[in-house]
């Protein structure tokens, strides 16, 4: 209720603070008017204080005006530099209708320093002067008219206009220099402004360039494993299509023996079904690796870690590589899977080719999924012998390897972290172990639907 009194019903821009500032200062100027003038007229009223010279009545209009003048600047702020002029003559008025008044005090007319402190703190440098200039020429006439004696003394009247005079140029000079103060802190601040528009555009661009180089290496990388995954299903459709040349032939020889009882047959094709099944879940399980994902999906971790262990599986199984699994954990998570699915499949592939790198025998890799409360977290720990502190310190910088030139590309664990952190919102971390590497992701829980 009163901060809607001193700023006057008006809704102020970004840009009117000082005019905000300027509004409740002169409201609270015509509340305290209001407060003393109607004090002391009831008080002159009570005591017939005066009378002669209507100061109880002075008071009263004064009052009133300040009323006028209040209610002026709640209908509309645009009356704001017209209620100043207006209150700024009132108390020229009222001053000069003091100087009337016969008492032993020779000192009133330096209330003229009050319009003259309004005019420069609420007006402007202009205003400020004018009402100075229009202050001494009315003490000056006021000195030299005859109408009603005047109480003030040569001396006085020099020394009264001296310091009407310099309290005016103190405060122009502060105010000159306020201003420029002003100018400079809001050619500073739009400097600021336009600086930081820049670095924001620049810092977009960057963003959106970093963007763009990342999604090219997540598919730099993609590509780079195409060779990897071409050889992966190989492996996983030697023994399917074995099998069906195996029943194909033995189909052959049956009919060249002249030996074709429906059971064998049936035996046969049943075999025959059965491989084209697998595979063609092959192909639907390294299809979709190719496919990135468009939007979020839930899922749970078990069927990710199925999905990346399917597709090397029989790859490093091949290889001699041994498995010690423990992925049912069921927690469910919202991410863009392919990627996810891609990000643990580096992992592996890398490991794999670290072990055929070093013929480790024995080769080993502990493969477990958890929750807790707030995260999904994946340990893939190996035993292919790790690497330095130093080595370690730059594992996930793009286009670094410890492998072979012709075997490394230097993306792969890259991208991991990278799908990891920026699109799952985890984390990827490697430490050294007593005979190899283990590597922790952590995701972000899912937790609607959670089991």
């Amino acid at each position: 209720m009163i901060n809607n009194i001193l700023d006057s019903g008006y809704k102020f821009s970004n840009k009117e603070h000082s005019l905000k500032f300027r509004v409740r200062g002169l409201n609270i100027m015509f509340i305290l008017a209001i407060i003393a003038g109607s004090y002391y007229a009831v008080m002159f009223y009570l005591e017939e204080l005066y009378s002669g010279f209507y100061v109880a009545e002075r008071n009263v209009l004064f009052v009133m005006l300040s009323m006028v003048y209040m209610v002026a600047l709640r209908v509309s702020v645009r009356y704001y530099k017209t209620v100043l002029m207006l209150m700024v003559f009132t108390l020229m008025l009222l001053f000069i209708h003091t100087l009337h008044v016969q008492i032993d005090n020779s000192s009133r007319h330096l209330w003229f320093v009050m319009p003259i402190v309004i005019a420069y703190y609420f007006g402007n440098r202009d205003l400020g002067i004018g009402i100075t200039i229009l202050s001494v020429i009315v003490l000056i006439v006021y000195n030299q008219q005859t109408l009603i004696p005047s109480n003030i003394s040569s001396f006085s009247l020099l020394d009264s206009i001296s310091i009407l005079v310099l309290l005016s140029i103190l405060i122009a000079l502060f105010q000159k220099e306020y201003q420029r103060a002003i100018s400079t802190l809001k050619e500073k601040e739009q400097k600021l402004k336009d600086a930081n528009k820049l670095l924001d555009r620049q810092m977009k661009h960057e963003l959106e360039d970093n963007q763009e180089k990342t999604a090219l290496m997540i598919k730099e990388s993609r590509f780079a494993q195409m060779g990897k995954i071409l050889s992966m299903i190989a492996h996983h459709w030697r023994q399917p299509l074995s099998s069906i040349s195996t029943s194909s032939a033995n189909m052959k020889m049956s009919i060249m023996l002249d030996d074709t009882s429906d059971e064998k047959f049936l035996n046969n094709i049943e075999s025959i079904d059965y491989h084209v099944t697998r595979l063609s879940k092959t192909i639907n399980d390294f299809r979709g690796f190719f496919q990135s994902s468009k939007e979020m999906e839930e899922t749970t971790i078990q069927k990710i870690m199925k999905d990346a262990f399917d597709i090397v599986q029989e790859t490093m199984t091949s290889n001699g590589i041994s498995f010690d699994l423990d992925i049912n954990d069921r927690a469910t998570i919202k991410v863009y899977k392919n990627e996810l699915v891609q990000a643990i499949l580096n992992i592996l592939t890398n490991a794999n080719e670290i072990f055929l790198e070093r013929k480790q025998n024995n080769a080993w890799m502990s493969i477990r999924s958890f929750h807790n409360d707030r995260d999904v977290i994946v340990k893939i720990e190996d035993n292919a012998g790790g690497m330095d502190a130093e080595q370690l310190s730059n594992i996930f910088e793009p286009y670094f390897s410890t492998k072979k030139e012709r075997n490394g590309t230097g993306l792969g664990l890259y991208v991991s972290k990278t799908i990891i952190e920026n699109q799952t919102h985890g984390s990827l971390v490697a430490t050294r172990t007593e005979k190899g590497l283990s590597f922790m992701i952590t995701i972000p829980r899912y937790l609607q639907g959670t089991v």
